[in-house]
């Protein structure tokens, strides 16, 4: 494995939003071994948790669940964006930021906030939070880098930065890990072994073998869809046309207010 590494990765914590997004830096993971904490069960709509398929991804490379792993459900998380309950994220990051502080940690990956998933959104802004909160209390400064999901792994050349960590799998390692995503998308319900196929046609299996740790983790919310809704509203009226949802996360109605209360906290202020 080739890599580049501007800032130290000492003592990283990672903090995920749902169980299988560890795949995406299964390469960086394997040879890191940070602790991991993922915040969902990966129930879904469905709820059929898949939590323990990631404790054992987590174990086969020598690493211990965190201190919240799989702790809330999606419809937990659901539910408590549509209420405007800043309090149930703010424990989070709480949480996290007790964590950094007590176990001494420089840095922190992340989930990236793509406007995909408003659970991955919310991933990085409570880890956005939480690190700007510790770095505060401390007086030292914790970086903070993300990963994309729903994007290009390596991201596109505009999202790219000099401070990334950029990491180059070999190819055995880069069959490991497609192998070992493959193997953990056809113990589900078929809906990510779907995602993982397409990824696989959508990019090429090379693209796997790349992957890239985002320093700009901290861009504004706010203004990051330049007047655009973000596809999971879209997404959500469509599945409300279908009768799946009753209510649609909205990013100005729901979102924005827990960005609010979140940045507050972040500096003190709650």
């Amino acid at each position: 494995m080739t890599k580049r590494e501007p800032h130290s990765v000492t003592q990283p914590l990672v903090v995920l939003g749902h169980p299988g997004h560890e795949l995406r830096i299964y390469g960086w993971l394997k040879h890191h071994r940070p602790d991991v904490w993922i915040l969902t069960d990966g129930s879904g709509a469905a709820a059929e948790p898949r939590i323990e398929l990631s404790r054992r991804v987590l174990q086969s490379l020598g690493l211990k669940p965190g201190a919240i792993f799989g702790d809330h459900t999606d419809r937990d998380v659901y539910a408590a964006i549509l209420r405007g309950d800043a309090a149930f994220f703010i424990t989070i990051a709480r949480a996290i930021t007790r964590r950094l502080l007590d176990a001494g940690h420089t840095a922190l990956i992340s989930d990236a906030a793509e406007g995909y998933n408003p659970t991955h959104d919310l991933c990085q802004l409570v880890s956005s939070a939480a690190v700007a909160r510790a770095s505060l209390e401390s007086g030292s400064s914790i970086s903070h880098h993300t990963f994309l999901l729903a994007g290009r792994p390596e991201g596109e050349p505009h999202q790219r930065h000099a401070d990334d960590i950029a990491v180059n799998l070999d190819e055995a390692e880069g069959r490991e890990k497609i192998q070992t995503a493959l193997d953990y998308a056809r113990a589900t319900d078929g809906t990510l072994l779907k995602e993982v196929e397409e990824t696989l046609v959508r990019f090429g299996p090379d693209i796997f073998r790349h992957e890239r740790l985002l320093s700009h983790a901290t861009g504004d919310y706010g203004m990051q869809f330049n007047g655009r809704r973000p596809f999971y509203e879209e997404h959500g009226e469509r599945r409300a046309q279908e009768g799946h949802y009753h209510e649609v996360i909205r990013y100005q109605q729901h979102m924005m207010p827990l960005v609010r209360a979140l940045s507050q906290h972040a500096l003190g202020r709650d």
